[in-house]
Order: C-alpha cells, then sequence, then structure tokens
C-alpha cells in the first residue's frame, strides 16, 4: 500500500508539474488558436537556448510581453551580439547587472526600436512586435521582408493606416508568420503576449520558401540569424577548387577557383554584409572588418584553447588556423560535436568543403585565435 501510494504521489506531482509549464489550449489568444503550434515552438525555443525554463512558465505565457523581453529572445535569437556604446549617452541609465540591460541596448542600438521609446517596461501591441522582428529582418538577415499586398488582405478592416505599420502586416500574412483565421479583424493595437511572440519567433525561424541547406541535411544543423544567410551564400561555392592565392568566377559570380581566406571574403561579399574589391586578402586578422576575439594563450594548448572557449563561439565565427610550414588557414566555425569540429572552408585538396575534425585533429592543435563579425546598423 505504501508503494502504491508513494507511485501515485509521484504521478500527481508530475501531472501538476506538466500542467504548470505546459500553455492550456484557453490561453492561446485568437491570433494563435488552439490548434496552432505552440507546443512546438516552446520546445523549439527552450532547445535554442532561446528562453529558460523558467520562461515557459503558464501562468507568464499569457501575460503581456513588454519590450525587455522581446528584445532578450530576439538577442539570443541572434546569438547574443555584443552592443556597441555609441548610444550609451541617448538610452535610459539601466541597471547594467539587468539581463535585458545588453539585449535593449543592441536594439536600440541597431535601429530595431527608436532611442525614445526603448523603456523596458513598455507593452508591445502586436503592430509592435512585426516591427521589431521586421526591421530586425531587414537589418540583420537581408532578407526580403517586402509585400505589394497580402493574400485577402482586404477582408481585414482594421489594417494600420501607418505605412510601416502596412508594410509589416502584409509581410507577416504574406509570409504566412500568422496562422489562418476567419475574423474581419486583426487588432493590430492589441498586446501581444509571451507566446504569441515567441510562436511569431518560431515561424519566422522556419524562413518560408528558404531553400534547404546541405548542413541541415546532411550534419543537423538548425543555423538561425544572419549566420544562415551567410551559409546559404557559403553553399553555392561548394566544390570549388582551392588554388591558393587565386580565384576564378564562374556564371552568377559563383566562384569555381578560391583560396580559404578568398573565400570567406566572397561569402560577406556575395551575401551583402561587407564589400571587397579583392578577393584575395590574406591579411583577415589584421582586418577591421573583423573583431579579434577569445585568442589563444601564449603556451596554451590547441585542444585546451579549443575546450576553453567552446561555449563562447557562435556559428559564423572565424577560425584561425596556423602551421609555421604551411602558413595560415582560415575557416568558418560551425559547430563543436562529440565526433569534433565542425567547419566550413576551402582547403587544399579538396576546395570548398564541409570538414568534420575529430579531437586530435592537427587543425585543432594548431588554433591560433578567433575572429567575429557584426553586422552594423
Amino acid at each position: 500500500m505504501h508503494i502504491r501510494r508513494r507511485f501515485f504521489l509521484l504521478f500527481l506531482a508530475l501531472c501538476l508539474l506538466a500542467a504548470s509549464v505546459v500553455p492550456a489550449a484557453g490561453g492561446l489568444s485568437r491570433l494563435f488558436p488552439p490548434d496552432a503550434d505552440a507546443y512546438d515552438a516552446l520546445c523549439w525555443a527552450q532547445e535554442a537556448g532561446i528562453t529558460a525554463p523558467a520562461d515557459c512558465i503558464l501562468s507568464t505565457l499569457g501575460s503581456r510581453l513588454t519590450l525587455k523581453q522581446a528584445a532578450l529572445w530576439l538577442h539570443r535569437y541572434a546569438y547574443e551580439p555584443v552592443p556597441h556604446s555609441r548610444c550609451a549617452d541617448a538610452l535610459p541609465a539601466w541597471p547594467e547587472a539587468a539581463r535585458w540591460y545588453a539585449p535593449l541596448h543592441w536594439c536600440a542600438e541597431q535601429g530595431l526600436v527608436a532611442v525614445s521609446e526603448a523603456e523596458p517596461n513598455r507593452v508591445l501591441s502586436r503592430t509592435d512586435a512585426l516591427l521589431l522582428l521586421r526591421r530586425y529582418v531587414q537589418g540583420w538577415e537581408r532578407r526580403g521582408a517586402e509585400a505589394e499586398a497580402a493574400p485577402e488582405e482586404g477582408r481585414y478592416v482594421d489594417l494600420p493606416a501607418d505605412p510601416e505599420e502596412l508594410a509589416a502586416w502584409r509581410w507577416a500574412l504574406t509570409e504566412a508568420l500568422l496562422p489562418g483565421t476567419t475574423a474581419y479583424t486583426l487588432s493590430p493595437d492589441k498586446p501581444m503576449t509571451r507566446l504569441d511572440f515567441l510562436c511569431l519567433l518560431y515561424r519566422y525561424s522556419r524562413y518560408p520558401g528558404a531553400p534547404a541547406l546541405q548542413c541541415e541535411t546532411e550534419y543537423g544543423l538548425a543555423v538561425r540569424g544572419w549566420q544562415r544567410k551567410l551559409l546559404e551564400t557559403a553553399e553555392l561555392a561548394l566544390g570549388a577548387e582551392w588554388v591558393d592565392d587565386a580565384y576564378e568566377l564562374g556564371e552568377e559570380g559563383i566562384p569555381t577557383v578560391i583560396d580559404c581566406s578568398g573565400y570567406v571574403n566572397w561569402m560577406f561579399t556575395y551575401s551583402g554584409f561587407r564589400p571587397y574589391e579583392d578577393l584575395v586578402c590574406k591579411a583577415l586578422w589584421n582586418s577591421e572588418t573583423f573583431e579579434h576575439v577569445l585568442d589563444r594563450g601564449k603556451y596554451e594548448e590547441g585542444a585546451d584553447y579549443l575546450a576553453r572557449i567552446s561555449d563562447e563561439l557562435k556559428p559564423g565565427d572565424l577560425l584561425l588556423d596556423h602551421d609555421p610550414e604551411s602558413g595560415w588557414h582560415i575557416m568558418v566555425y560551425l559547430e563543436l560535436r562529440d565526433e569534433g569540429l565542425l567547419v566550413l572552408h576551402s582547403v587544399s585538396g579538396l576546395g570548398v568543403t564541409y570538414s568534420l575534425f575529430p579531437p586530435g585533429s592537427g587543425y585543432i592543435k594548431r588554433l591560433h585565435g578567433v575572429l567575429r563579425y557584426t553586422p552594423e546598423p
């Protein structure tokens, strides 16, 4: 009897715990009806490190979305870029210890929110949330966020008159970021809930109409942010031949011959992030375009260095490898997994390719430093 009672109490506790973290269907707003993919959105957000477990408690998911919460999640979605300091004097005196300080500072300096409106506790309407996401897309991912007219937009009687707000709603409707509804109103001024915003971000993360990447199908990666746009470009040149200090461009400007640093420069140029006149640019580690981060210690072994910086690496970082005999080599970091280090690069003998270096590989032993690119506002 005691054993049965203990099992029953354990089962009851698990049920209560599940009820506290899984949103009830009645708690979803009309924008995201009960048959929407809210559960998938919550699972995705936690797996991607966008939310913490405490963010997904039922009692808070239905709460109104504040600017500081939206900024925090969007900042994590973008792999937590470090904000610069040029907006510091214009922004309110926020406590730097707050976890939303850097995200909100970043949103303001990137123009995702007006400095005059960067009040942390400001409640965002559905239109405000769409504007925040669309500005991010336009500024950071270089993706089309335009639509002449959304399908069946004439059925809605309350589309905003403001041009930018109207464009944001047209884009969201056209890209199916919002679920279908039989209602004739969008309620653009209605407060957005935390769950609504996570669902919106989740739908966008699946990139309607975006091509499937080899790194997704072959390696199971799920890269987001501007880094995905970079990889979409980078994969166009897979198979190009490596020739030191040379390059040749084929149809539509895609390399047929390219060395490692030229390949990196081409990726950023062709993606529209940073134009270069000369694709063969050996001195990347001295370039002002890329920030020196996570340098290796003078007496540190390469494997120890990689283990030390593993939690700080982000997809799209540039790994510098130095061999005293053959010189410098540069690779695009993608992921550190149990079986090794996954990179994309142009390398002698293979050309442009993905490589998975096992622990103990010479490329890991010779790691020298890390460069990082941050899109400008």
